[in-house]
């Protein structure tokens, strides 16, 4: 048997371990692509503060539980992790607004109203399993839509980011 030619392996090598790329807001950044998957969480701002922090250190923190159905999984699950405000408040920025940007540039903004208003967890786990990126991890905006039928709308849904890299207070 004949084995695979330079090119071949040239081509399955950039396609496999290339950077990350700007990308749908649906599409998946790919599992190995990153190697210390963290969230940054700053204000608005070159003197803001600023917080970097990996599952580890967010599961350390006071954990809340969501247990909702979401548009794109099947059934309820229960999802676990912090609850936004007092990410914020531990923050301790200032603004109006959040802007969450995912691993794949996705970006979207999300008023503090929301995160005042209702329980909007930042979820590492669901069903005690940590989130990877393959399940849209390691960090997901998650919206208590099962308890509140209000937020059952695509303008909730959009700002429900997965594989969510920074937010920043503004």
């Amino acid at each position: 048997m004949r084995s695979a030619g330079p090119i071949l392996i040239l081509v399955a090598a950039l396609l496999t371990s290339g950077p990350l790329h700007a990308a749908t807001a649906g599409e998946h950044v790919a599992e190995g692509s990153l190697t210390r998957l963290e969230l940054t969480v700053r204000g608005d701002g070159a003197d803001a503060p600023v917080l970097r922090l990996d599952q580890a250190m967010v599961k350390a923190m006071p954990q809340h539980e969501i247990v909702t159905a979401t548009p794109w999984t099947d059934g309820r699950h229960v999802y676990s992790g912090v609850l936004l405000r007092d990410l914020v408040a531990r923050l301790g920025a200032t603004g109006t607004r959040l802007r969450a940007t995912a691993y794949n540039d996705y970006v979207v903004e999300i008023p503090l109203e929301d995160i005042e208003s209702y329980d909007v967890l930042l979820a590492v786990c669901v069903d005690d399993e940590p989130l990877s990126l393959r399940n849209k991890g390691p960090f997901w905006i998650i919206y208590p839509w099962d308890d509140h039928p209000e937020l059952r709308l695509n303008l909730y849904h959009a700002r429900a980011v997965w594989q969510l890299k920074e937010l920043v207070v503004e």
